[in-house]
Protein backbone atom coordinates (compact mmCIF):
# COMPACT_ATOMS: atom_id res chain seq x y z
CA UNK A 1 0.00 0.00 0.00
CA UNK A 2 2.96 2.66 0.71
CA UNK A 3 3.42 2.53 -3.23
CA UNK A 4 0.20 3.22 -3.85
CA UNK A 5 0.37 6.22 -1.09
CA UNK A 6 3.58 7.29 -2.77
CA UNK A 7 1.61 7.41 -6.29
CA UNK A 8 -1.20 8.91 -5.04
CA UNK A 9 0.96 11.87 -3.51
CA UNK A 10 4.66 11.26 -3.74
CA UNK A 11 5.06 13.72 -0.65
CA UNK A 12 3.64 11.58 1.62
CA UNK A 13 5.06 9.28 3.99
CA UNK A 14 3.07 6.43 5.05
CA UNK A 15 2.93 6.10 8.78
CA UNK A 16 0.82 3.32 9.82
CA UNK A 17 -2.86 1.98 8.40
CA UNK A 18 -5.49 2.68 11.33
CA UNK A 19 -8.59 0.42 12.18
CA UNK A 20 -11.09 -1.35 9.16
CA UNK A 21 -13.01 1.37 8.52
CA UNK A 22 -15.93 1.48 5.63
CA UNK A 23 -12.84 2.73 3.43
CA UNK A 24 -9.03 2.13 3.29
CA UNK A 25 -7.69 4.36 6.34
CA UNK A 26 -4.15 5.72 6.71
CA UNK A 27 -2.02 8.06 9.14
CA UNK A 28 0.42 9.71 6.78
CA UNK A 29 3.05 12.57 7.51
CA UNK A 30 3.72 15.11 4.73
CA UNK A 31 6.55 17.99 5.47
CA UNK A 32 6.36 16.74 9.67
CA UNK A 33 2.62 17.29 9.86
CA UNK A 34 0.40 13.92 10.37
CA UNK A 35 -2.95 13.79 8.56
CA UNK A 36 -5.47 11.03 7.73
CA UNK A 37 -5.52 9.22 3.79
CA UNK A 38 -8.89 7.84 3.18
CA UNK A 39 -8.89 5.78 -0.41
CA UNK A 40 -11.77 4.13 -1.96
CA UNK A 41 -11.53 0.80 -3.99
CA UNK A 42 -13.02 1.35 -7.11
CA UNK A 43 -14.74 -2.19 -7.27
CA UNK A 44 -16.62 -1.10 -4.20
CA UNK A 45 -18.83 1.45 -5.19
CA UNK A 46 -20.01 2.40 -1.65
CA UNK A 47 -16.88 2.88 -0.70
CA UNK A 48 -16.16 5.21 -3.65
CA UNK A 49 -20.11 7.05 -2.55
CA UNK A 50 -18.59 7.26 1.27
CA UNK A 51 -15.50 9.58 -0.20
CA UNK A 52 -17.81 11.08 -2.55
CA UNK A 53 -19.97 12.13 0.45
CA UNK A 54 -17.70 12.99 2.80
CA UNK A 55 -15.65 15.22 0.75
CA UNK A 56 -19.32 16.95 -0.52
CA UNK A 57 -19.98 17.49 3.67
CA UNK A 58 -16.37 18.68 4.50
CA UNK A 59 -16.66 21.22 1.54
CA UNK A 60 -19.33 22.40 3.12
CA UNK A 61 -18.48 22.25 7.14
CA UNK A 62 -14.86 24.64 6.22
CA UNK A 63 -15.78 26.48 9.26
CA UNK A 64 -17.14 24.40 11.95
CA UNK A 65 -15.31 23.41 14.39
CA UNK A 66 -15.38 19.84 15.73
CA UNK A 67 -14.32 18.08 12.77
CA UNK A 68 -11.37 17.02 10.90
CA UNK A 69 -11.25 19.24 7.72
CA UNK A 70 -10.73 18.09 3.66
CA UNK A 71 -7.24 19.19 2.97
CA UNK A 72 -6.71 17.53 -0.35
CA UNK A 73 -9.04 15.87 -3.18
CA UNK A 74 -7.23 13.49 -5.24
CA UNK A 75 -7.46 12.43 -8.56
CA UNK A 76 -8.54 8.81 -9.28
CA UNK A 77 -5.48 6.39 -10.00
CA UNK A 78 -6.19 2.95 -11.51
CA UNK A 79 -7.91 1.01 -8.90
CA UNK A 80 -8.43 4.07 -6.46
CA UNK A 81 -10.46 6.98 -6.47
CA UNK A 82 -12.03 9.87 -4.38
CA UNK A 83 -8.97 9.75 -2.25
CA UNK A 84 -8.99 12.33 0.46
CA UNK A 85 -6.66 14.20 2.47
CA UNK A 86 -8.21 15.18 6.23
CA UNK A 87 -6.70 16.52 9.04
CA UNK A 88 -5.74 14.68 11.93
CA UNK A 89 -7.12 14.83 15.55
CA UNK A 90 -5.05 13.47 18.52
CA UNK A 91 -6.96 11.20 21.13
CA UNK A 92 -8.97 8.06 21.24
CA UNK A 93 -12.39 6.87 19.91
CA UNK A 94 -14.99 6.27 22.49
CA UNK A 95 -14.99 3.08 21.68
CA UNK A 96 -11.06 2.48 21.99
CA UNK A 97 -11.88 4.03 25.54
CA UNK A 98 -15.34 2.03 26.16
CA UNK A 99 -16.59 5.08 27.35
CA UNK A 100 -19.07 7.41 27.00
CA UNK A 101 -18.96 11.28 27.40
CA UNK A 102 -20.35 11.97 30.89
CA UNK A 103 -18.48 15.97 30.88
CA UNK A 104 -21.13 18.14 29.99
CA UNK A 105 -18.89 20.77 28.53
CA UNK A 106 -17.79 18.12 26.20
CA UNK A 107 -21.13 17.49 25.19
CA UNK A 108 -21.97 20.79 24.52
CA UNK A 109 -19.46 20.67 22.31
CA UNK A 110 -20.39 17.63 20.52
CA UNK A 111 -23.99 19.21 20.42
CA UNK A 112 -22.70 22.11 19.12
CA UNK A 113 -20.84 20.69 16.36
CA UNK A 114 -23.87 18.69 14.98
CA UNK A 115 -26.20 21.44 15.09
CA UNK A 116 -23.94 23.49 13.34
CA UNK A 117 -23.84 20.44 10.72
CA UNK A 118 -27.57 19.86 10.96
CA UNK A 119 -27.81 24.20 10.18
CA UNK A 120 -25.75 23.36 6.68
CA UNK A 121 -28.49 20.79 6.05
CA UNK A 122 -25.96 17.45 7.09
CA UNK A 123 -27.67 14.83 9.05
CA UNK A 124 -27.13 11.22 10.06
CA UNK A 125 -23.98 11.24 10.95
CA UNK A 126 -23.68 8.41 12.28
CA UNK A 127 -22.64 8.88 15.74
CA UNK A 128 -24.17 6.16 17.38
CA UNK A 129 -20.44 4.27 16.38
CA UNK A 130 -18.29 5.09 18.94
CA UNK A 131 -15.21 4.93 16.81
CA UNK A 132 -16.69 8.16 15.08
CA UNK A 133 -16.13 10.46 18.20
CA UNK A 134 -12.37 11.23 19.36
CA UNK A 135 -11.80 12.41 22.79
CA UNK A 136 -8.70 14.49 23.02
CA UNK A 137 -6.13 13.25 25.76
CA UNK A 138 -6.99 15.46 28.28
CA UNK A 139 -10.72 14.37 27.98
CA UNK A 140 -11.63 18.54 27.34
CA UNK A 141 -12.35 18.28 23.81
CA UNK A 142 -14.78 16.31 21.23
CA UNK A 143 -14.11 15.38 17.54
CA UNK A 144 -16.18 13.91 14.69
CA UNK A 145 -13.86 12.25 12.14
CA UNK A 146 -16.24 10.21 9.49
CA UNK A 147 -19.10 12.45 7.93
CA UNK A 148 -19.24 9.71 5.20
CA UNK A 149 -22.56 8.60 6.24
CA UNK A 150 -23.76 12.49 6.78
CA UNK A 151 -26.92 13.18 4.29
CA UNK A 152 -27.37 16.35 2.62
CA UNK A 153 -31.37 17.76 3.12
CA UNK A 154 -31.38 20.88 2.10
Amino acid sequence: MEEIIREIDPSLKYRRKLIPSSVLVYEVEKEGTIYILKIARNERSWEVNHLKQESEILGLAKGIGGITHLVQKYESIGDYSNQILKEFYEGKDLFELNTKIYDTKVQKKLENTVRELHSLGVARLDLNRPQNIILSPDKQDVCLIDLGYGLLFL
